[in-house]
């Protein structure tokens, strides 16, 4: 088809491409008749299509009786089949609230208590020559896991070899205090760890939606029940109602970290007690224990102070091993378990993880994303921000996503996208640009908590349909690139300690090694983007997998790439044997050094791969380049409130068609040299007629 016939292909049948409104409540009043709630219901959703979405995110009502109100499932099922007959798209959402997987509060109300979130904590105190020292045990604990002490005024001012052998070793269980006196002629430093629930200080309280205790998410069993309490009827009781695009996922996590203290939200649904003592926490699990000594060799438990001290490399190969344990049980645990369920009752899986937008949360609240987001159907991000600059800033996160989604074939990538960082307060120019430009980062499918009143319906629709008509050009497309860039979760994980009582917000700046590497990354992505260098992160099994040819290797996906830039990490034996196999095979590697991406790099990248785009210093535009059967189009979006104007080339293209999808102006350009004028926040399209 030319760009004419897609245009009406568009027209004729716009919906499978416009975004989705996330929609809980329809306001209806609980006591009123079914017929009264269908009305109301019809109403929101007869009001959704005229402003230009496609359909909806909802859920089964979130009342007193979540999952549990048999009028609610027939309200739903009626609206499933409303929306076929309407033509619209229904995705649904798997949690009363957030974070998902606790079933509003069922799995562990009606499961076991045991199945909540564990942590293991430290509690370290130093006593001078000849003195006493008790350590009480703290309220809101478990028991003593192991106790230890050693020869210093403080654990960090330790060598490596005076780490790994402590003065004493306490024989301590259950809920035992430590009393111990000093018999040397100098300090000591006494370290009590315990396990714990994680809950006070933890993203289960301190969110937008509900404080309640919530599940262990490496606990196969309780994953289950989350299933069964959810996954299942829904399953079950929308059976040949309509189709289902995808059930989303809010949210999942460890809890193993403190965050967003003084945010309480309205509701409680588990008491929480604030005077137990934030001690320095790690994640545990139900079987971290046996995973690690069966995966590692060695007992955990003979390491353990190695989470919370140490910088010398055996504390980094204790605390790599522990977060790659975590990671791994979580992706069996959580992820797994719930896309096998999906795959086998065809709801695809979606939704998005907790901070995606800074590797160095990854290892404390997730893990790896690329092990985890593999088992979704639809990998999806999280946009809190309305301000195109702002996620511009943010581009890592769908970077990452849409990089996962790209190595494992995934067709689609999701946004959930609001300002709730700006109070919803944006202007219209913002809001189509919020979408345009994720669009560009290699999101696809957007799920909107925007405003149902941030425009009048013909506006919102007008913005909408023009990102359709982007989807439609672009989407279902080859993604087109030719430079990876390593995606360093191991540096990260072995660089990770917690410190005092801080928030991780505060104690992830303490951690040199994860910093330094941190910000390769971002100078890294953001170097590439400034000079319309597409690329895909990819992690170390990926690149291990990769099939290699001459000059190129090419990833499990099927994407191609001549280029892999490594930022500054730890140069691991497993990263030294990708190195060595890529360059006998010709592929250029760049390994940058710290705190330094050079000037030269958009450079030496083009002088091996062909550029889509040449433009002329314009690092406010960002590219994106896809391939499907109507050939390639190339999506320019400028991310600033100012106008752009710039020189451009196509190499390899001898002309070129500019349309712009709000306006639906076209102009033919050629491909050796045209001008490129974009209006603040604005799009554009060069593709082939």
């Amino acid at each position: 088809m030319n760009l004419t016939e897609r245009m009406q292909d568009f027209a004729e049948n716009p919906v499978p491409y416009l975004p989705l409104s996330l929609t809980h409540g329809f306001g209806y009043a609980p006591d009123a008749p079914i017929a009264e709630k269908q009305r109301i219901i019809r109403a929101v959703l007869d009001d959704l299509r005229a402003k230009g979405f496609g359909g909806l995110v909802t859920n089964v009502c979130q009342n007193a009786r979540y999952l549990r109100d048999d009028e609610e499932w027939i309200l739903l099922r009626w609206l499933v089949q409303t929306c076929r007959e309407m033509g619209l798209r229904v995705w649904l959402y798997d949690e009363k609230g957030y974070p998902s997987g606790g079933a509003g509060g069922l799995t562990l109300d009606e499961g076991n208590p045991d199945w909540q979130a564990q942590g293991l904590a430290m509690k370290a105190v130093t006593f001078a020559a000849g003195e006493t020292v008790s350590i009480p045990f703290p309220k809101g604990h478990t028991c003593v896991y192991a106790a230890y002490a050693w020869k210093t005024d403080c654990l960090d001012a330790l060598s490596e070899e005076e780490l790994l052998s402590p003065w004493k070793t306490y024989d301590l269980s259950g809920q035992a205090d430590l009393t111990d006196e000093n018999t040397t002629d100098g300090p000591v430093t006494a370290a009590v760890f315990y396990r714990k629930p994680m809950y006070e200080g933890t993203h289960a309280i301190h969110n937008v939606c509900e404080a309640r205790r919530y599940i262990d998410v490496s606990n196969r069993e309780a994953v289950a029940a989350f299933l069964e309490n959810t996954y299942r009827p829904y399953a079950e009781k929308l059976a040949g109602a309509g189709p289902i695009e995808a059930i989303f996922t809010d949210e999942p996590s460890y809890m193993g970290a403190y965050i967003n203290l003084g945010l309480i939200p309205g509701s409680i649904h588990d008491p929480f007690d604030e005077t137990i003592e934030f001690l320095p926490s790690v994640n545990w699990g139900a079987d971290v224990e046996n995973r690690f000594s069966s995966v590692w060799g060695y007992e955990l438990r003979s390491r353990i102070y190695c989470l919370f001290t140490g910088r010398g490399k055996e504390a980094m190969r204790v605390r790599q091993q522990f977060y790659g344990v975590l990671s791994d049980l979580y992706e069996q645990s959580f992820f797994a378990q719930i896309s096998d369920f999906c795959a086998k009752h065809d709801l695809p899986f979606s939704g998005h993880l907790l901070l995606e937008d800074d590797i160095r949360y990854h290892p404390v609240f997730e893990g790896n994303f690329f092990s985890l987001l593999r088992h979704m159907h639809i990998p999806g991000i999280d946009m809190l921000n309305g301000i195109p600059e702002r996620i511009r800033d943010d581009a890592f996160t769908p970077k990452l996503i849409s990089s996962i989604a790209h190595t494992y074939r995934r067709p689609h990538v999701m946004s959930e996208i609001s300002a709730h960082a700006q109070g919803g307060n944006v202007t219209t120019e913002q809001f189509y640009c919020t979408m345009t430009t994720q669009y560009a980062l290699g999101v696809d499918v957007f799920t909107s908590y925007f405003s149902k009143h941030l425009l009048d319906a013909p506006e919102y629709a007008r913005y909408n349909r023009a990102v359709g008509r982007i989807d439609r050009l672009l989407g279902g497309g080859r993604h087109i690139t030719g430079t990876a860039v390593y995606y360093p979760i191991e540096t990260i994980q072995a660089d990770t300690i917690p410190h005092g009582s801080e928030q991780i917000y505060s104690w992830m700046y303490k951690n040199p090694l994860a910093n330094a590497c941190w910000e390769s990354v971002r100078g890294t992505m953001n170097t590439l983007l400034d000079h319309q260098i597409d690329f895909d992160f990819l992690d170390l099994e990926a690149l291990e997998k990769a099939r290699l040819n001459d000059g190129f290797f090419t990833a499990a996906g099927g994407e191609e790439f001549r280029v892999l830039v490594i930022p500054y990490c730890l140069n691991s034996p497993r990263l030294r044997t990708v190195v060595r196999r890529m360059t006998r095979h010709g592929v250029t590697v760049i390994c940058l050094p710290e705190n330094a991406v050079p000037d030269s790099l958009p450079e030496q990248i083009r002088a091996v791969q062909t550029p889509v785009i040449l433009l002329d210093n314009a690092p406010q535009i960002l590219c994106l380049c896809r391939e499907n059967a109507n050939g390639r189009s190339i999506l320019l979006v400028n991310t600033t409130p100012e106008a752009v104007c710039t020189s451009a080339k196509i190499p390899g293209r001898e002309s070129a068609v500019l349309f712009d999808p709000l306006t639906e102006e076209t102009a033919d350009v050629c491909g050796s040299g045209f001008t490129l004028t974009l209006p603040p926040y604005g799009a554009k399209i060069l593709c082939e007629n």
